[in-house]
């Protein structure tokens, strides 16, 4: 009997030890994405995980037009969202390794019923993002997008902004700036009694 406690006071911390960490920001590769119907020009995507709570937020564009959208989950519990401003609700749970995610939106009477299934690559720099949806009585069709992990230091994840501890050099003015400057502001001076 004791043991039999003992195993069953693992199972959480073994289930915590082999499910991956998606965190980071992510830019599909075409070339090995599949999609059912018009695939995107570009997305990118940032996930935050952090226990059990998983946010992604998608950054689309296709055909000219760049849409984004964030999904949060609470892994083991129902979630509430929105998608394209639908009304969405979502059960999210770990499958072995894989985060495996339902949800159903209702878009002019109508559900659209996805199961998405979310692996990390054994390196972890490849992720695959397979979804089947279903929309009314319109046939079931799958998209897999292959996203690779952009790096942490890349200027995209930063927002533009330089990455902490990496170097940035200093611009400076040429002397001869430095000179027109400094007159100008004596000129200034003398112009205004000062």
């Amino acid at each position: 009997m004791t043991r039999l406690a003992v195993a069953l006071a693992l199972v959480p911390w073994a289930v915590a030890q082999t499910t991956p960490n998606f965190s980071g920001v992510w830019e599909l590769n075409q070339a090995q994405s599949k999609s059912s119907g018009h695939a995107p020009d570009r997305m990118r995507c940032k996930i935050d995980q952090q226990g059990s709570t998983f946010a992604v937020t998608f950054r689309v564009t296709a055909r000219g037009e760049t849409q984004q959208e964030t999904q949060k989950y609470a892994i083991g519990q129902e979630s509430k969202t929105e998608m394209h401003g639908a009304p969405m609700t979502s059960h999210a749970e770990w499958d072995g390794a894989t985060l495996a995610v339902r949800s159903v939106a209702v878009f002019a009477g109508k559900e659209l019923r996805l199961a998405d299934r979310w692996s990390l690559s054994a390196d972890g720099n490849t992720l695959t993002f397979a979804e089947r949806h279903q929309y009314g009585a319109d046939p079931e069709a799958e998209d897999v997008h292959i996203p690779t992990r952009k790096p942490k230091t890349s200027i995209s994840s930063t927002g533009g902004r330089p990455s902490p501890g990496s170097r940035t050099r200093r611009l400076k003015w040429p002397k001869r700036y430095t000179r027109i400057y400094r007159s100008s502001k004596a000129f200034q001076r003398r112009a205004c009694g000062q």
